[in-house]
């Protein structure tokens, strides 16, 4: 069964960001992972979902990453598709109530879901440090 971690928070929380910086950590980590991002017709910021094939131990995992998470039926039909290919892991978004979070629910069937919230940090200078720790997270949680 899939494993999701979805990083749930209100608007503009910062959830793509720190996604955006889990695909940068999974990047420096992995380099030889292969795997390029599908950008979405949907979102203004190039949100995108991606799955990378890379080796974790020696085994072959397929890591599946949506970054946008506020808009419930792309949330659904994103994340499903990652789930269709075969995604081991997957990294998602949601807000922390609402359409997006009932959207993650109803794959609950096909994935082992785990809701991670997004730190708030009202300090603008601080914010890159919490979305890191965040994103560092989420990949320790993955075994990552």
């Amino acid at each position: 069964m899939v494993k999701m971690f979805v990083l749930q928070g209100v608007y503009d929380s910062g959830k793509t960001s720190t996604l955006r910086i889990l695909d940068e950590l999974l990047r420096k980590k992995y380099p030889d992972m292969s795997g390029e991002p599908k950008y979405s017709t949907r979102g203004k910021n190039k949100d995108f979902q991606v799955i990378y094939t890379l080796k974790v131990n020696g085994n072959k995992r397929l890591i599946g990453i949506k970054t946008d998470g506020d808009n419930g039926e792309a949330v659904y039909e994103d994340v499903g598709w990652l789930v269709d290919n075969q995604c081991n892991i997957i990294f998602c978004s949601c807000r922390s109530y609402g359409s997006t979070v009932e959207s993650v629910k109803r794959l609950s069937e096909e994935a082992d879901i785990t809701f991670v919230k997004k730190t708030l940090e009202a300090d603008e200078a601080k914010r890159r440090k919490a979305n890191v720790a965040d994103a560092q997270k989420l990949l320790t949680l993955a075994g990552l």
